[in-house]
Parts: C-alpha cells; sequence; structure tokens
C-alpha cells in the first residue's frame, strides 16, 4: 500500500501485452455509480456511528501532533512512523 513507502514497481511488457494494469477509484463517483441512495446512506451511517464511539473499525490512531509551524518536523516524523498511526498538523 501507499503506507509502506516503497516504490511500484511493474515491467512494462506485462502491461502491454494485457495481463497486467493500473486502475485508479475515485471512490465517491464510484459509490453513486455503484450503489443506490439507500445503500450509500446506510453505510454512511455505520461509518458515522462507529467514529461517534470511538472508531473501533474507521478510526484513526494519532500518534503524534504538530503546530504547522513544525511541519518538516511532523513529515520526518510521519516517515518513520506510519504504520504506528496518524501525524497530525
Amino acid at each position: 500500500g501507499d503506507l509502506s513507502g516503497e516504490e511500484m514497481s511493474f515491467t512494462n511488457r506485462l502491461m502491454i501485452g494485457g495481463r497486467k494494469f493500473i486502475e485508479a477509484i475515485f471512490m465517491p463517483a464510484f459509490l453513486r455509480r455503484n450503489m443506490s441512495e439507500e445503500e450509500r446512506q446506510k453505510y454512511f451511517e455505520t461509518v458515522t456511528k462507529d467514529i461517534a464511539e470511538g472508531g473501533k473499525i474507521f478510526g484513526s490512531k494519532i500518534v503524534k501532533t504538530y503546530p504547522l509551524t513544525q511541519f518538516e518536523e511532523a513529515i520526518a516524523e510521519s516517515r518513520k512512523i506510519a504504520s504506528d498511526g496518524k501525524i497530525v498538523l
């Protein structure tokens, strides 16, 4: 995933030969095309309820907070501990 900090690696031949592809998904548009308004509302309520109750499923662990003036330190720290939780500016 993106948090690993590792570059993506693939050979052009696999993509040209049709055996591999890269696809990006813009979630709001995907959900509008693939779910009814009622389904989206149901899932939205599930997510917001979980976050309101402490985020057991969808929450984020915040490991450190920095003022905006220390953004360079925050970026350096986030590279060291990305898998531990979020850094908040």
